[in-house]
């Protein structure tokens, strides 16, 4: 027992240090332009995970040339990115008790000047039920920082996604407008391709 306790105390210390290292993961909400540096675009669009038939995207956060954000039920995702090709790579959820997760493969797009919107994307995701209590207990515990140590024991990808797209750029782009306070940015359109399910 006093070794668990041990472990355990360990694991928060550990945990700790590395969030402050690390900082915290950040949805939508958090976009400034002054997060944007020289040389970097703006991506702006939609994500939604949807899940055996429900809308898991607050559960969720994507990965887009290794830079994470966290979803949220409206799906906005608004990031600094620098110009050139772009990959929707990743997609992780934290379902049931466990974290899961899924490579794409050929979800691309190109990052031009200023502002790019990318489209709206569903992944409808089918998975199984999971029974690992690990992982979920380290992201609730630690955020970003336990679900990178839970990623560590994931392998490949968790049941089969398919994913698709569809242009709805006023809606992404007045929502991004009204956050940012700047009505006069313009907004190129390179719409992702739809990509398919990939292992690592």
């Amino acid at each position: 027992m006093k070794n668990t306790m041990r472990a355990y105390r360990a694991i928060i210390v550990v945990a700790g240090l590395l969030m402050i290292l690390t900082g915290c993961s950040s949805n939508y909400k958090n976009f400034k332009l002054s997060d944007v540096d020289e040389g970097e675009s703006t991506i702006i669009g939609k994500v939604q995970v949807v899940l055996n038939g429900e809308d898991y995207s607050n559960l969720c956060y994507v990965c887009i040339n290794s830079s994470c954000q966290d979803l949220t039920l409206e799906g906005y995702v608004f990031m600094p990115m620098k110009q050139g090709t772009a990959q929707i790579e990743k997609v992780y959820c934290e379902t049931g008790v466990s974290e899961s997760k899924q490579v794409l493969k050929g979800a691309e797009f190109e990052v031009k000047p200023g502002v790019t919107y990318f489209g709206d994307v569903t992944l409808d995701w089918k998975k199984d039920a999971s029974s690992s209590g690990g992982a979920k207990f380290m992201t609730a515990a630690f955020g970003i920082v336990g679900r990178t140590l839970a990623q560590g024991a994931e392998s490949g990808a968790d049941g089969e996604i398919k994913m698709s797209v569809q242009d709805n750029m006023p809606e992404v782009v007045k929502t991004f407008r009204d956050q940012t306070g700047k009505n006069d940015i313009q907004t190129e359109k390179s719409i992702v391709a739809v990509g398919t399910q990939a292992e690592e």
